[in-house]
């Protein structure tokens, strides 16, 4: 038997793991594993997902970020000390060995880590990534899907551990940084101006109010919090339009193959089916015939 298994971080003790990166970054071995499980018939052990931080607890984050409530084991996966055994007794093999490799060297233990590459290896299994994270996650975290964003666009404003810089850091493609206010402002205004000014707008952020004053002052843009970082991943990928900020984001708009707007210099990669939905729109010279045409083709506000 061939076994597969993650590695979310680099103490990790099977029931819980010392420090990690976000949820993104946790679901990118986590994808890459279940799309090579299901090719090649694999057996996967269950993820270490609970995690101990201590950035988010000094900042005083209302999500802790520690994941410990967010999936349950949906029964195939194996869990508990035959998983302790499995990792303890098997050959492992990173994922980048070759079939024929593994093979030549006998069965074992593939392991995916990192998120090198990030959506690339699993755009085309969007629909078995899609299903498998809603299986696997907990009912409680599932609020966010019968929300209604039929004629509303999502905004997710990454602060917290993300720092503000520079709009040259921001267009070379710089990781963890925040989107600024202004042009966040000046999205809202272009997209109601083309869409009518009764667009609604929800704003996902980790932000205090004080720290999103500006843009909850403008009528008509409310903040939404389901709860957790699942959920709330969860809701914007029912989103008629977007604005990316994170790979956290970015997991929002390829689960629901959303149309999305990015900062200059800060879309990545293409996640859409539909090449003309996703856009990097510069401040003040509106947005591409087609990209709106899209929207308001899917518009029902």
């Amino acid at each position: 038997m061939t076994y597969a298994s993650t590695k979310l971080g680099k103490w990790d003790f099977n029931f819980f793991r010392l420090l990690g990166p976000g949820l993104g970054n946790l679901l990118f071995p986590w994808a890459r594993m279940v799309a090579a499980s299901k090719k090649n018939g694999w057996r996967m052990l269950w993820p270490t997902w609970p995690q101990l931080k201590i950035g988010s607890i000094i900042r005083g984050e209302q999500d802790k970020r520690f994941y410990s409530d967010l999936f349950r084991n949906p029964g195939y996966y194996v869990d508990g000390t035959h998983k302790a055994w499995i990792r303890l007794r098997q050959q492992k093999f990173e994922e980048s060995v070759s079939n024929s490799e593994r093979v030549a060297m006998g069965k074992g233990l593939v392991v995916f880590q990192g998120m090198e590459g990030l959506f690339s290896p699993i755009l085309e299994q969007r629909d078995l990534i899609h299903g498998s994270l809603i299986e696997m996650t907990r009912p409680e975290h599932l609020a966010g899907l019968s929300h209604d964003f039929s004629g509303a666009m999502t905004i997710h404003l990454r602060m917290g551990d993300f720092r503000p810089t520079s709009d040259s850091m921001l267009r070379s493609g710089a990781f963890n940084v925040r989107l600024p206010l202004p042009w966040i402002k000046d999205v809202i205004a272009y997209t109601r101006a083309e869409l009518g000014s009764s667009l609604d707008v929800f704003l996902f952020s980790d932000g205090t109010d004080r720290d999103l004053r500006d843009l909850l002052q403008i009528p008509g843009v409310q903040r939404l919090n389901f709860g957790s970082a699942l959920s709330d991943m969860l809701a914007m990928s029912c989103s008629r339009l977007m604005v990316v900020a994170s790979t956290f984001s970015m997991w929002s708009a390829y689960l629901g193959n959303v149309p999305s707007i990015y900062y200059p210099g800060q879309m990545r990669m293409s996640l859409s089916d539909d090449r003309d939905a996703e856009i990097e729109y510069e401040a003040g010279l509106g947005m591409p015939m087609k990209f709106m045409q899209r929207i308001n083709a899917g518009y029902m506000g």
